[in-house]
């Protein structure tokens, strides 16, 4: 069985170095004799009811694999400071099934049931996730003047021939640098506008992504007229400098140019239930403070097709269904419930039926957790 190097992977000592890292006056030995069971329970009593609860919920929704977005992650102060806790994408932070399950165990009694561990080659998946998106992480601060300073004199000379930037010939290092970060600063689009439809298809997938890096399983080299677009072999991304990609969005947004226009079919669908994903899971991260809020996000969601076909099939909806969670929801999806008074005479009207219907048997609903409940906002 493979063993993933000893940095990666969370130990109990880490959450000891975790209490103290808070608590100066911490005192308990951080050999490796201190018993499991008691650490978890120290750490425990340290960290705070926000971290506590997450925690909990994460046990509690048994999910193969239980991750946060990055709001959330934030809140978990102790957690963060170990490798309990890594971050997979931009807003998404895995949690260790381990940690959970002896959490579970020793601090909450074994009150769930135990999640279920990913196995050596899914671990492997995740840690190459986490060292990709640290990768891209560290070139979101790389601007243009660091970037070509990495460029042999004669490559930044031939930049300035492919875009037209005179006065390079009799230019140092230094000087040329100048040139081309002037040039560009000045008037980006102009530069643009010699990129070829090739390139142009290259840098779509960073305007989807909307990041400055996006990740490569294959790639060639890259010939200079893309010399704003560097590759990191190791990490398997390619980056570019963070304000040229900021020149870029606002390129592609002045010249209308849909970036999902510019990759194939079958990628324009995938992105396309990519982003629909991303949407849905930014409504459920958290429940609306107000019912406003709440009947606001679904009505939105409402409109796209895609995204009603999501929420149906998360939540096991039937919209010409009588149970009441279909009711309300499929209601507000279709603009027919837009505010809470809305609501409210909702509630009243599906409980004038009930009790008309004599029925006894509560309804069955196909509430999910993950799914803003509209209940908690009954009268």
């Amino acid at each position: 069985m493979e063993q993933f190097p000893f940095s990666i992977k969370g130990n109990k000592l880490q959450l000891l170095a975790a209490i103290e890292a808070f608590n100066k006056d911490f005192t308990k030995s951080h050999s490796g004799n201190v018993p499991e069971e008691q650490i978890y329970r120290e750490f425990a009593k340290y960290i705070s009811n926000t971290e506590k609860q997450l925690i909990e919920s994460l046990i509690m929704s048994e999910t193969d694999t239980p991750a946060l977005p990055s709001n959330q992650a934030y809140e978990m102060e102790y957690l963060m400071t170990t490798n309990y806790l890594m971050s997979l994408e931009k807003d998404s932070y895995y949690i260790d099934v381990n940690f959970l399950n002896k959490y579970n165990q020793y601090v909450l009694g074994g009150k769930y049931r135990p999640l279920t561990p990913l196995d050596d080659e899914e671990m492997e998946m995740l840690i190459d996730m986490h060292f990709t998106e640290e990768a891209r992480e560290e070139y979101e601060h790389l601007y243009l003047r660091d970037y070509l300073s990495n460029f042999y004199v004669k490559d930044l000379k031939e930049i300035c021939r492919i875009f037209k930037i005179k006065g390079f010939s009799k230019g140092n290092e230094d000087y040329i640098i100048n040139l081309i970060e002037d040039k560009l600063m000045e008037d980006p689009f102009e530069l643009f506008e010699r990129l070829s439809p090739d390139a142009l298809g290259l840098i779509a997938y960073f305007m989807i992504e909307n990041r400055n890096t996006i990740p490569y399983d294959e790639m060639g080299e890259l010939d200079l007229e893309v010399f704003i677009i560097g590759k990191d072999e190791l990490s398997h991304i390619l980056y570019m400098p963070v304000d040229v990609f900021e020149f870029l969005q606002e390129y592609f947004a002045f010249k209308g140019i849909d970036p999902l226009d510019l990759v194939s079919p079958e990628e324009r669908e995938m992105y396309e239930e990519l982003a629909q994903m991303k949407k849905l899971q930014a409504m459920t991260d958290k429940a609306p403070e107000n019912v406003e809020d709440a009947i606001a996000a679904f009505a939105e969601a409402g409109q796209d097709e895609g995204m009603r076909d999501m929420i149906a099939e998360l939540i096991r909806l039937k919209e010409d269904d009588e149970d009441e969670v279909a009711q309300v929801i499929t209601q507000i999806m279709d603009g027919k419930i837009k505010t809470e008074e809305d609501l409210a005479k909702l509630f009243e009207q599906i409980e004038t039926e009930d009790d008309e219907s004599n029925n006894t048997e509560p309804p069955q609903s196909n509430n999910n957790s993950n799914i803003i409940d509209f209940n908690q906002y009954r009268k």
